[in-house]
């Protein structure tokens, strides 16, 4: 885990880039132990009736299980426009879970800045999925 992650439960998974955590206790990324909608960072998956968006929102519900606990960072920018919190999330088994989506073709890149830590990683893991083939770069069905 990068230093400075959270330990934090994972709640319920809404699409393939947006769940809810509860921090287990306050600290410096989350403040608060009630239950908070997250946007993952740097990616964005497709929408409900979309190609793909079944499989990555349970890809998202099997990198971060609902009980299992996960570790949350933030960038810049805390929360988006809607009020979800942006943070980047990986799994107990180290699985840093942004990139995982996008290396399995399920989620494309989205950079917003200020919130560019992980941006190379994440177009790498993108890059990768192309080269592949995986997922939303595969062949028309």
């Amino acid at each position: 885990m990068p230093a400075g992650a959270q330990r934090a439960k994972a709640g319920l998974v809404n699409d393939g880039d947006t769940m809810s955590v509860t921090a287990y206790a306050r600290g410096p990324v989350l403040r608060t132990t009630a239950r908070l909608t997250v946007r993952l960072l740097e990616i964005d998956t497709p929408e409900y009736g979309r190609r793909y968006f079944r499989e990555a929102t349970a890809a998202l519900r099997s990198l971060a299980r609902y009980g299992s606990t996960v570790y949350v960072l933030a960038d810049r920018q805390r929360r988006d426009r809607y009020g979800r919190w942006l943070l980047y999330v990986w799994n107990s088994g180290g699985r840093f879970v942004n990139v995982e989506l996008v290396r399995r073709g399920l989620a494309r890149v989205l950079v917003i800045p200020p919130n560019v830590r992980y941006a190379a990683s994440v177009r790498a893991a993108e890059r990768n999925a192309q080269s592949a083939r995986r997922g939303l770069w595969g062949r028309a069905r």
